[in-house]
């Protein structure tokens, strides 16, 4: 299928410092243009390389999850994140690639101004952003209101992509070989992780 130049490992915390989140994130916003994307490790399993096998991707990605999208507001993003950051030490765990959020001490996300690229300081979003996530984050799961109320409400625009996120994985990789994947900070708490 592809190598790898290093492992991907799937420790730590998505959007933190889990690589194998964050190779999910890239793919998924390699393939459908989102500026953000919502998402955690689908299962313990890392990519120890150099060789990927496709037995190794149905171990990354065990489950047949097509990629929702939904437009929402920076104020929106910040609040899913919130609520996000509430399911931190659950298996359901969503990170945030592509925007940087700060979180208080008392869990309240703000997204911090720069770009999703390069890091580099810029003006706040200010406009609605293509916001990724994956089907089985965007029904809810019951304990998720607050996305469920936002990328329920007509503004949103959600919809599913009708692409599978294990097919934006192996898409990324066959079109990336030898790739690094060096997980970025895109959580950054007051409190420790």
């Amino acid at each position: 299928l592809s190598t790898l130049a290093a492992p991907i490992s799937a420790g730590g915390r998505p959007g933190v410092n889990c690589a194998t989140s964050e190779l999910i994130c890239q793919a998924i916003a390699e393939v459908t243009g989102a500026d953000a994307v919502i998402h955690g490790k689908l299962s313990s399993k890392s990519l120890e390389g150099p060789v990927v096998t496709v037995a190794d991707l149905f171990q990354l990605v065990p489950y047949e999850n097509t990629i929702v999208l939904a437009e929402v507001t920076p104020a929106e993003l910040a609040a899913i994140v919130s609520e996000q950051w509430t399911q931190r030490e659950n298996y359901r765990f969503c990170g945030l690639w592509g925007r940087s959020c700060r979180i208080d001490g008392a869990g309240k996300a703000t997204l911090i101004a720069e770009d999703a690229k390069s890091g580099a300081a810029g003006d706040a979003p200010t406009g609605r952003l293509l916001l990724a996530m994956n089907s089985h984050t965007a029904a809810g799961s019951g304990v998720l209101p607050v996305l469920t109320g936002i990328i329920r409400a007509d503004a949103a625009r959600c919809r599913d992509s009708g692409i599978n996120t294990r097919d934006c994985v192996e898409a990324f990789l066959r079109q990336h070989p030898n790739i690094v994947i060096t997980p970025r900070q895109w959580l950054i708490s007051e409190r420790a992780q």
